[in-house]
C-alpha cells in the first residue's frame, strides 16, 4: 500500500470509530434515562399510580386501588445504597371513592365530607 492508501484507509477507520461511539452512546442512553419522572400518573384497571418529589433525594409512589378503596404511599431515598422502597403509610379512602363515584353521577357530594368542599 502507498502512504495515500494508508491515511485514506486510517481516516476511514476513525470515521468509522466515531460512528459506532456515537451509536454505542445512543443505545446507551436508553438505558440511562429510564427512570421515572416526578408526577407521573399511569392509570391500568384498578390502579392508579402517581409518582411525587420530597426533595432531591425522595420520591414517593402512591398507589390507590379503587377496587379495595386503598391508598399506598411508598417511598425511596436515592441515596442509600440498598434503593429499597418503603411502604410509608396505608389509608382506606372508599368512603371517599364513593363519594367522588357519586358526584361523578350527577349525585351531590355530602356535606361534611372533606372531599365535597
Amino acid at each position: 500500500m502507498n502512504r495515500k492508501q494508508t491515511n485514506t484507509a486510517c481516516w476511514i477507520l476513525v470515521a468509522t470509530a466515531f460512528i459506532l461511539t456515537a451509536i454505542v452512546m445512543i443505545q446507551a442512553q436508553r438505558f440511562v434515562d429510564n427512570q421515572a419522572q416526578a408526577l407521573m400518573v399511569l392509570d391500568k384497571g384498578s390502579f392508579t399510580l402517581m409518582t411525587a418529589p420530597v426533595s432531591s433525594a425522595e420520591e414517593l409512589l402512591y398507589v390507590l386501588d379503587s377496587r379495595s378503596g386503598l391508598l399506598l404511599a411508598y417511598a425511596q431515598d436515592r441515596n442509600a445504597r440498598d434503593k429499597r422502597v418503603q411502604l410509608l403509610d396505608k389509608l382506606s379512602v372508599s368512603g371517599e371513592m364513593d363519594t367522588i363515584m357519586r358526584a361523578g353521577a350527577g349525585a351531590a357530594p355530602a356535606a361534611n365530607n372533606r372531599l365535597g368542599r
